[in-house]
């Protein structure tokens, strides 16, 4: 938390008369939400509840109002500099070659959302950002970049991905930042099946990373798959599903492109 805090304060005054809560008490608090997938009223009762009568819990009407002082992206960019932090600590950096995964995760919560006569959303931000279902809502999907390594995955950071077709632009700036931060030999990145599209593949090799993705044998993977040479697991002439796991180096030399089952 020492390598931590300095990134991911509320930037309050610890001088100031009433100064009660410290900062790890709120981070104790939303590491207690996550794990128990509850939410700040309920999660505050029952951590004080759990808690000695010396541990600060704070009250849900002041997480809320420190953690509005930020928006999602700020809080993003400040929780990048804290998992950096903590990375940059000796020897936790996994050998190189650095291989990444690359995902979206979106969280249902309860809620309502303004709707029209039609049921739909009020206004354009509301459509991006939710999605009704059953009584629930979805906040911003969020993409999540993570390091992958046998021994170990740690989460890189996340962005809000406001659409569908926004996830390569946020692939990009997620990779810029981690480049710009670190000097690394990169590797190779995972994408989960609906991420294999043209547009990230794009990015993937813009930042000359080999890319891993489950999909349908079409577009630009099935123009990498007609490159490769006869023999190659998984190319034009072996495959006979539709659902070939691809993978694609950033070698301008066809001959070492390869698919793997």
């Amino acid at each position: 938390m020492e390598l931590a805090i300095p990134h991911i304060d509320f930037d309050r005054d610890r001088t100031a008369p009433n100064y009660q809560l410290a900062p790890e008490s709120f981070y104790r608090l939303l590491a207690h939400i996550v794990l128990e997938d509850c939410y700040a009223a309920n999660g505050s009762e029952i951590l004080r509840w759990l808690s000695d009568d010396d541990v600060d819990v704070p009250a849900p009407s002041t997480l809320h109002q420190y953690a509005q002082k930020f928006d999602v992206d700020e809080h993003a960019d400040r929780f990048f500099d804290a998992t950096c932090a903590l990375l940059e600590r000796h020897g936790l950096f996994p050998a190189e070659p650095v291989h990444l995964g690359f995902d979206i995760t979106k969280v249902s919560w309860y809620g309502s959302v303004d709707t029209d006569e039609d049921g739909d959303p009020t206004d354009e931000e509301a459509r991006i950002k939710s999605q009704l279902k059953d009584n629930t809502t979805w906040f911003w999907p969020l993409a999540v970049l993570s390091i992958t390594a046998p021994d170990r995955n740690y989460v890189l950071g996340f962005k809000p991905a406001p659409a569908a077709d926004k996830y390569d632009e946020v692939l990009d700036d997620m990779l810029e930042a981690v480049t710009d931060r670190f000097d690394l030999e990169l590797g190779r990145i995972y994408l989960d099946s609906g991420l294999g599209n043209t547009k990230t593949i794009d990015i993937c090799e813009k930042h000359g990373l080999n890319w891993l993705s489950q999909g349908k044998m079409n577009g630009k993977r099935e123009e990498l798959a007609k490159t490769l040479p006869p023999a190659t697991p998984g190319g034009q002439k072996t495959s006979n599903s539709d659902q070939t796991p691809v993978r694609s180096t950033s070698s301008p030399v066809p001959s070492t492109r390869r698919l793997l089952r």
